[in-house]
């Protein structure tokens, strides 16, 4: 078993609270990412999990055993940094089989020439170059193991750090920030690497990034931190269409989601602007409303009444898709609109166009950031009768 519990965990330094007791249940097996903000707590969450840092108050347990007076030796976790931390005088194949032979050789049997003549050493020198095989296949650095950091591109490097955690046969793999300091081309290689790598060896891996596209991609859940609290947890879908929190609409998605200024009229429809949304809103007539709509649901309105008027103020082609930059008639708010390419080569050099949303993919929120809950009779639930997920 190699779930982790991670139970009302805090950390302070000095008199600054970076993690605010933070409470998250890891399933055994599954790819879990932190993502979130710089300063926002996920790379210390994860040195504790490690046992690199010392928790404030509260427990962690990694395949049911409480770990926290365990020293990050004995935790059976294995970490992978975003600087590789590789020895540079070492080949690759020291670095692998590093973990191995401090935990297997003893002080005397580490030595260069003679401590392969101390009875045993042999055999178990042989063990470890098998592993060192067995990774070094799994990864692809066979013919790279007589070769020195130095001598290795920048993906070739992260697979040997990897590879050094790997041998080690842990529980959990922690992986922080790893794919930063690749270019962009190297960043989509290993990406399918290490989701390969994950399917294969089965344990639970927890990843670190700041990058949504990393997080989106490779998860089977990601968990959104701010200011060291956990915002929500859920599937990369239910992150994107279902944020609980203006906060988390916001972070996840690129462009970023469109926040536009809404107010309830009399009748109990929703107002932006001159644009009246068919949809019934549960609150009393004048309370404003924050209305969220992602660039792919807004669309070209075919009536003029039935949409807002925008001012195009210029685009962006990306080849299958283009980006239009708006400016409504009504509000401060600009709209970014994506739109498929072929409906974009007929407005792309209009000065004015009418759009709409996908009425039914509209994300509403409160004066406090918090989400707006749509029953299945298209009505809204009112204040009293929402739940969060987290506050």
């Amino acid at each position: 078993m190699s779930g982790v519990t991670i139970n009302s965990i805090e950390k302070s330094f000095d008199q600054q609270k970076i993690l605010k007791n933070v409470d998250l249940e890891i399933v055994d097996g599954e790819f879990l990412t932190l993502i979130g903000p710089s300063g926002c707590g996920k790379t210390t969450l994860l040195r504790i999990i490690a046992g690199l840092e010392r928790q404030t108050a509260g427990s962690i347990q990694i395949g049911g055993q409480v770990v926290d007076e365990l020293a990050p030796s004995r935790r059976d976790v294995a970490m992978v940094f975003q600087s590789y931390a590789l020895y540079p005088h070492m080949t690759v194949r020291e670095n692998i089989g590093l973990p191995l032979t401090i935990r297997r050789l003893n002080f005397f049997r580490r030595f260069p020439v003679i401590g392969r003549f101390i009875p045993g050493a042999r055999a178990i020198m042989r063990e470890i170059e098998n592993e060192i095989q067995t990774v070094a296949a799994t990864l692809g650095l066979e013919n790279l193991l007589d070769r020195k950091p130095r001598q290795l591109s920048g993906g070739q490097r992260q697979r040997v750090a990897v590879g050094r955690a790997l041998v080690r046969h842990p529980k959990v793999f922690l992986l922080d920030e790893p794919l930063s300091n690749l270019d962009a081309a190297l960043r989509v290689q290993m990406r399918a690497e290490i989701i390969e790598l994950h399917k294969r060896i089965g344990v639970t891996f927890i990843y670190v990034t700041h990058d949504q596209v990393e997080a989106m991609t490779m998860s089977d859940r990601v968990v959104v931190m701010m200011e060291g609290d956990i915002i929500q947890v859920g599937t990369p879908a239910e992150l994107y269409e279902n944020p609980r929190f203006v906060r988390v609409a916001t972070f996840i998605g690129s462009p970023k989601i469109n926040i536009l200024d809404g107010i309830v009229l009399d009748d109990g429809s929703l107002a932006i602007g001159d644009y009246v949304v068919d949809r019934l809103v549960g609150h009393p007539a004048g309370t404003k409303i924050q209305v969220c709509i992602r660039p792919e649901n807004i669309e070209v309105s075919k009536d003029q009444h039935r949409g807002f008027r925008c001012i195009l103020q210029r685009h962006e082609y990306l080849g299958s898709e283009l980006y239009l930059f708006l400016k409504p008639d009504s509000g401060d708010e600009n709209v970014i609109m994506r739109a498929p390419i072929d409906q974009a080569r007929k407005i792309e050099n209009s000065e004015i166009i009418y759009v709409r949303a996908k009425e039914k993919r509209v994300l509403l929120f409160d004066q406090d950031g918090r989400r707006i809950e749509q029953n299945t009779d298209n009505k809204q639930i009112g204040p009293s009768e929402q739940h969060y997920v987290a506050g």
